[in-house]
């Protein structure tokens, strides 16, 4: 992998099992990369899923403690709500609309 600490400038060489490995292990350059999930590995343990910048696949990271997996959900699910939240208001105030909305309601997270 070399020495690519940013993700714009990543590129693979033929050995990407071992460069996603590499970003895995990378904390900071890992957290930067574009979250795709969460998934439970054979053993129990939730890990994060990450989009790889330059074959654009999804790979996992090391397991991380449950509170982690709830709050990586949580934080991913704050920023739809709020989006969600802007696009209902911006619809409800355009007067040109025929289309009827339902409002959703915020939800609370523990």
């Amino acid at each position: 992998m070399g020495s690519h600490k940013t993700q714009g400038k990543f590129a693979h060489t033929e050995d990407w099992t071992a460069e996603h490995t590499q970003l895995a292990d990378d904390k900071e350059l890992f957290d930067s990369l574009k979250f795709d999930g969460l998934m439970v590995d054979v053993d129990g343990q939730p890990r994060e899923l990450r989009r790889c910048p330059a074959c654009l696949s999804t790979f996992a990271g090391p397991p991380i403690p449950w509170h982690r997996a709830f709050a990586v959900l949580r934080e991913q699910a704050q920023k739809f709500d709020a989006s969600l939240d802007l696009i209902a208001r911006a619809f409800h105030e355009t007067p040109a609309t025929n289309v009827a909305v339902h409002s959703i309601p915020p939800r609370s997270y523990p």
